[in-house]
C-alpha cells in the first residue's frame, strides 16, 4: 500500500515528485505529456531534507475544462490513467464552477493546464508503481491560507485538515487528486521504501510530503504456556532471521495461576509470522493489533574504525540526537574474529571515539 504524509501541506508537483522519488519513472511521465508540457525533475533539499523537485514549462494555452478534458483523451496513455486523470481534472472543474455559480463545461481553470500535466502526471506514477486501484491511506492534510476551491473540495470530500500555517500549503489541484485516489485518511505505521517530494515554499518546517511504499506495521500476540525456554529460543532466533522487525518475550501469570510467555512480534507480514509462531509453539490464536502510530527519533547509520591487534576493523553506529550505539554483530564479529572478549572490542570503540572528539 501506498501511505502519504501531508503533514507539511499537499500540491500536485509535491505528490508527483514524492512518488517519482519512491521509483516512478520520469523518464515515461516526460515522454508521455512531451506535447504539453516540457518537463524536469532535480534534487533539492528543504532545512536538510533530500527530495525531488518536479517543474514543469507549458505550451497549451487552453483554459476552459471541456478543452483540457479533450486534451487528456487525446493523449496516448492507457485507458486507467485517462480514467483517473479526468476524474482529478473534473474535481477541480466542479468546484470552480460552484465557487463561481458558472456551467462546468464554461468554467475556465486558473492554473489550467499545471492541473492537466498534473493529473495525468500523478495517474502515469501510480500506473508504474502498480499503485491505481490499491489500498493509499493519507494523513491529515496540514493547510494554511485555503483558495475557494480548496475548501470546496476538503468541504465536499470530508477531507481532515489542521490551521498550522497562513500560507498557501495546499493547493486545489493536490486535494482534488487525494480526493481521487485515497482510500482513507488516517495515520498509518508503514515499512518500505520513502519519496519525498519538495514544495515551491521555504517554511520554518521542510516543505516536503513523505510518501511510503510498503506495508503497514502490526503486532502479533500470543501467550504460551506449554513452551520450554529452549523452543522460546529458537523461535526467537527463526522470528529474526526471517525478517521480522522485532521480538520480545515476557514473562506473565495466566489463568489458573499458570506460568507462561506473551510473546510479541513487530512485523509487516501478520499472515507468515501467525504461520511460524503457531507451527513453533502449538499456540491456537495469534492477536493481530494494529500499530496507530510510533515516534521516532531521526536517526543516521555511519561507519568508524577501530584497531584491533593492529588491523582496522569498521562498525557501524546507530546516532540520534539522544545517543549512540556500536551495531551488535559488528562487535560480536570482531570479537569472534580475533578471540577476544566482547566487552574488549566495546572498550576500544569508547576509546576510538573519545579520540574522535
Amino acid at each position: 500500500m501506498l501511505y502519504l504524509d501531508c503533514s507539511s501541506g499537499v500540491s500536485g508537483d509535491m505528490l508527483i515528485s514524492a512518488l517519482i522519488d519512491l521509483g516512478a519513472d520520469f523518464e515515461k511521465i516526460r515522454e508521455k505529456l512531451s506535447g504539453v508540457a516540457d518537463l524536469s525533475v532535480r534534487d533539492v533539499k528543504k532545512l536538510g531534507v533530500k527530495a525531488k523537485k518536479f517543474d514543469a514549462k507549458f505550451r497549451v494555452g487552453k483554459r476552459r475544462y471541456i478543452d483540457l478534458d479533450r486534451e487528456i483523451q487525446d493523449l496516448n496513455v492507457s485507458e486507467k490513467t485517462k480514467i483517473l486523470a479526468r476524474n482529478i481534472l473534473r474535481e477541480l472543474a466542479i468546484s470552480e464552477a460552484r465557487v463561481h455559480n458558472k456551467d462546468i463545461n464554461e468554467v475556465h481553470l486558473h492554473d489550467a493546464i499545471d492541473c492537466v500535466v498534473d493529473a495525468v502526471a500523478v495517474a502515469l506514477a501510480l500506473e508504474d508503481l502498480k499503485l491505481i486501484d490499491k489500498e493509499i491511506y493519507c494523513s491529515v492534510v496540514s493547510v494554511g491560507k485555503l483558495a475557494p476551491a480548496t475548501l470546496e473540495i476538503i468541504r465536499k470530500n470530508s477531507i481532515p485538515i489542521k490551521f498550522i500555517s497562513d500560507k498557501e500549503i495546499t493547493t486545489p489541484t493536490g486535494v482534488a487528486i487525494l480526493s481521487n485516489i485515497v482510500t482513507e485518511f488516517k495515520e498509518v505505521e508503514l515499512v518500505g521504501r520513502e519519496g519525498y517530494g519538495a514544495g515551491n515554499m521555504d517554511l520554518k518546517r521542510p516543505n516536503v510530503l513523505r510518501a511510503i511504499l510498503g506495508r503497514e506495521m502490526v503486532l502479533l500476540e500470543s501467550n504460551v504456556d506449554d513452551c520450554s525456554p529452549e523452543i522460546i529460543s529458537y523461535l526467537m532466533e527463526r522470528i529474526m532471521d526471517e525478517g521480522a522487525l522485532d521480538i520480545h518475550v515476557v514473562p506473565v501469570i495466566m489463568k489458573k495461576g499458570r506460568l507462561g510467555h506473551l510473546i510479541r512480534i513487530l512485523t509487516d507480514d501478520p499472515e507468515k509470522f501467525s504461520r511460524i509462531l503457531m507451527e513453533e509453539t502449538g499456540t491456537l490464536g495469534v492477536r493481530v493489533l494494529p500499530i496507530s502510530y510510533r515516534f521516532e527519533a531521526d536517526r543516521e547509520i555511519r561507519e568508524i574504525k577501530i584497531k584491533i591487534h593492529g588491523n582496522e576493523e569498521k562498525i557501524s553506529i546507530k546516532k540520534s540526537r539522544y545517543g549512540e550505539k556500536p551495531e551488535f554483530d559488528d562487535v560480536r564479529r570482531i570479537a569472534k574474529k580475533y578471540g577476544i572478549k566482547y566487552r574488549d572490542v566495546l572498550k576500544e570503540f569508547y576509546s576510538e571515539k573519545t579520540r574522535d572528539s
